[in-house]
């Protein structure tokens, strides 16, 4: 299946630049309140109220029911928040964690910002050493994809036929 290009008008590129920034400034003032002891609700709240208080509404939060503004992975625990690279500072941890799982170790790329790297995959605040070193085992499309899929996938990657 190829790819399709859509055009967008000059006031639709507009758009998606006022709303892009809008990402940038929120991403940069969550990471001031990041580090040991941050909740992550607490940042949820605090990114939803950035987005609000600048007149946006935040993207995620409802879409395919999602409850929150974020996607969050919080040091060894990788379940989302992983578009093809990992916040500065916790590839460390991942890499700690990656050490002491026992064999056969799996990286499984889940959607399709973990796959392609997403709108973010040129940010500094990501860090890609992790996943180029790693190459996943298992990529499931989808954004999210559905569970199906993402079932269908493991029970391929086990070798059981589905």
């Amino acid at each position: 299946m190829g790819r399709s290009v859509v055009d967008l008008s000059d006031d639709e590129i507009a758009l998606v630049r006022e709303s892009s920034l809008l990402v940038g400034k929120t991403l940069a003032e969550v990471a001031r309140h990041i580090g040991p002891g941050a909740v992550t609700g607490d940042l949820d709240r605090l990114a939803e109220e950035f987005i609000r208080d600048h007149g946006a509404i935040p993207g995620f939060k409802g879409l395919y029911g999602c409850p929150s503004t974020l996607l969050i992975s919080v040091n060894e625990e990788v379940v989302h928040g992983l578009p093809a690279g990992i916040w500065r500072g916790r590839g460390q941890a991942l890499q700690l964690c990656w050490d002491g799982m026992p064999e056969p170790k799996l990286v499984i790329a889940v959607g399709a910002c973990a796959i392609s790297g997403g709108l973010f995959a040129d940010s500094p605040a990501l860090d890609r050493s992790f996943v180029e070193r790693f190459t996943p085992s298992l990529y499931v499309p989808g954004c999210p994809p559905h569970p199906l899929t993402f079932i269908s996938g493991i029970l391929d990657l086990l070798g059981i036929a589905s």
